[in-house]
Parts: C-alpha cells; sequence; structure tokens
C-alpha cells in the first residue's frame, strides 16, 4: 500500500507540473513588432563597468537608432561606447541620451564613466531625446511593484526596454525581450538578454514580489530587485513617398491598437 500511495504521489505531482506548464504562456516583442533581440556582451577588458552602455546599445539597436551611423549590430555600438568613455558605471539612460545629443548627463558626479574622446555620440541632435523615453524609478514611486507593469506596457508599445537591477552593494544594466504569464495574466519570469557573459544568448528568469515590495530576478545572482525601467521609442523612418507614408500611418495605427487593447486588458 506505501509503494502504490507513493506512486500515486509522484504521478499526481507529475501531472500537476504538466498543468501549470502547459497553463503558462509567452510574450516575446518580436512577434508584435518584428525584427529580434538583441545581446552585446562585454570582454572584460576596458569595460567591466560598462553595463549601462551595452544596455543602451541593445536598446538602440532594437529601435533602429542606429540607421545611418555605420554601426549596424548592437555590438558595433557598444564598441562606439568603449572608445569614447570610461570603464566607469552608469545607466543606460545616459547612453541612450548621448548617442542621440552628445550630452553627458552624469557628467560632474563622482565614481560615473566620463567622456574620454570627443566626437561621439550625437546622432540625433535635432530630437529631444525624452520625447522618445519612457521610464520608471524606484526613488520616484511610492509603489515598488510597478515596475513589473510598466516593463510590460513598454513592451507592448514596442519600446526598446532595458532594466537596472541591484542587489547586495552591486548594480547591474540588462535587457528585456519578453515575460512568460500564467492563465489569468499574472507575470511568472522575464526574458532578458545580459551583456555579463561573452554568450548572445536569451534567458528567463522568474519573478517574485518580496516583502519590500520589489519584483525581484529569482535564480539570478543575489536574487536582485528591479529598481529601473528606461523604455525607447522606435525610430519611424521618414517615408519618401505617399504611399510609404500611408504604410507607416497604418502600421502606427496597428500599434496604438495593440497597446490600447492591452491596457484595457489591464484595467
Amino acid at each position: 500500500m506505501k509503494k502504490v500511495f507513493l506512486c500515486c504521489i509522484i504521478l499526481c505531482s507529475f501531472l500537476l507540473c504538466q498543468a501549470q506548464n502547459a497553463a503558462a504562456d509567452s510574450f516575446y516583442i518580436w512577434e508584435d513588432f518584428g525584427g529580434t533581440w538583441h545581446d552585446a556582451n562585454k570582454t572584460g577588458y576596458d569595460d567591466v563597468n560598462l553595463c549601462w552602455a551595452a544596455a543602451a546599445a541593445n536598446a538602440i539597436a532594437w529601435t533602429g537608432w542606429n540607421y545611418g551611423t555605420g554601426y549596424d549590430t548592437a555590438q558595433d555600438i557598444f564598441s562606439h561606447f568603449k572608445y569614447h568613455w570610461s570603464d566607469g558605471l552608469g545607466n543606460s539612460r545616459i547612453g541612450m541620451r548621448w548617442w542621440f545629443d552628445g550630452t553627458n548627463e552624469g557628467e560632474g558626479i563622482s565614481g560615473l564613466a566620463v567622456i574620454e574622446v570627443d566626437g561621439g555620440g550625437a546622432f540625433w541632435t535635432g530630437y529631444d531625446f525624452y520625447d522618445y523615453l519612457s521610464k520608471w524609478h524606484d526613488w520616484e514611486e511610492t509603489d515598488y511593484s510597478q515596475s513589473l507593469y510598466r516593463i510590460q506596457d513598454y513592451l507592448h508599445a514596442g519600446l526598446g526596454v532595458s532594466i537596472g537591477i541591484y542587489g547586495k552593494g552591486w548594480g547591474h544594466y540588462i535587457n528585456i525581450w519578453g515575460y512568460e504569464y500564467d492563465s489569468s495574466g499574472n507575470v511568472l519570469g522575464l526574458y532578458l538578454t545580459d551583456n555579463y557573459n561573452t554568450d548572445s544568448v536569451l534567458q528567463y528568469f522568474d519573478v517574485s514580489l518580496y516583502a519590500d515590495n520589489y519584483w525581484h530576478l529569482v535564480g539570478y545572482y543575489d536574487n536582485p530587485r528591479i529598481g529601473r525601467v528606461y523604455g525607447l521609442q522606435q525610430r519611424v523612418p521618414e517615408p519618401g513617398t505617399l504611399a510609404l507614408l500611408g504604410i507607416g500611418v497604418i502600421g502606427l495605427a496597428a500599434v496604438r491598437k495593440r497597446s490600447e487593447s492591452w491596457k484595457a486588458g489591464r484595467q
């Protein structure tokens, strides 16, 4: 009887696990907006602290703001950062702003990276960077749990998403490309690329809301909390003909409709 009972427990556990897996589904940004994920990686030489620049490079490559710059891949964009910046700390917003108009928002702040070689960035000086950036900072909020919902919002709007994660005495910037959710719509985990390793690979980590009211990446080193979220809007090409303009308007309307449908489903 004990053997039969044990077998029943094992079978039930297996079936429960299978049911949970079957109930889970995934959202990937490229399935709605095309393209693919990007993963510029650090080498460990003169870029130990440049995770923020690599994350900025991935977002720039995804959103098309490298168009016409001569830097065709996220790794190429990151190499441009490495050439011009010291190996210091920063955040992906600083990197993206510099790419747009050449401004170093961290200038004068102790410990942050500095521009060592002038003449870099500033590829889109005719554009206001903050017209294309969405952001969420924990120090500006009282409900830290909103970070995960901002990630969802940004992904469903087709934004290039980079986040700041924080452990015990350290911080790091990575990129988010999708998430897994259950039948009730609850997010189970995030699909991300991590510039810390040397391999270009899409990874998955579960998320959990801890007692500190922060969402944490479970299974990542130190189970870090999500403290910052940035979303960069895609560059809309300037059409050469009215026909292309019409296609662009239709495309933007479709994106807006998807975004509105997503928000309506959350209410």
